[in-house]
């Protein structure tokens, strides 16, 4: 049953993908959103190579924009993180995901409870990862 729920996200997001990249200038922070949601659906499906994809997409958009938003931005490189580590590569998911707390920290402009929920949910992430992969944090990002 779980199964065919990321199943119909994936297909969801797909389908936003689709009429989104048909767009004149198709809105950054919700395409970077529909592919971050369509790169987690894909990797709870044991296609996390595709999810790999995905997210390196999301990242390519918010490198691309002039003023990403920051939650967006450090979403995309979260993702990223997690795609690298299911995928395999260990060091690389613990340099995006440090990255994506980095984000957050710069983003001054962030009304306060928009920072503290986006930094609760980066923290949670880069937690489980480092639990799972029997690391300790590093430097400022993991201290905070």
């Amino acid at each position: 049953m779980e199964e065919s729920k990321y199943k119909d996200a994936e297909r969801e997001a797909s389908k936003a993908i689709e009429e989104m990249l048909g767009q004149v200038k198709p809105d950054a922070t919700d395409l970077v959103s529909a592919f971050i949601a369509r790169g987690y659906a894909r990797c709870h499906q044991r296609r996390c190579k595709e999810g790999l994809s995905d997210a390196e997409q999301a990242v390519d958009i918010i490198r691309a924009s002039v003023r990403p938003n920051p939650v967006a931005a450090a979403d995309s490189w979260r993702t990223l993180g997690y795609m690298e580590w299911k995928t395999g590569d260990v060091a690389g998911a613990d340099e995006k995901m440090r990255k994506s707390l980095q984000i957050l920290s710069d983003a001054s402009d962030l009304p306060n409870p928009v920072m503290v929920a986006a930094h609760i949910v980066e923290l949670g992430q880069y937690q489980q990862f480092l639990n799972e992969t029997h690391r300790k944090a590093e430097g400022p990002a993991g201290g905070r």
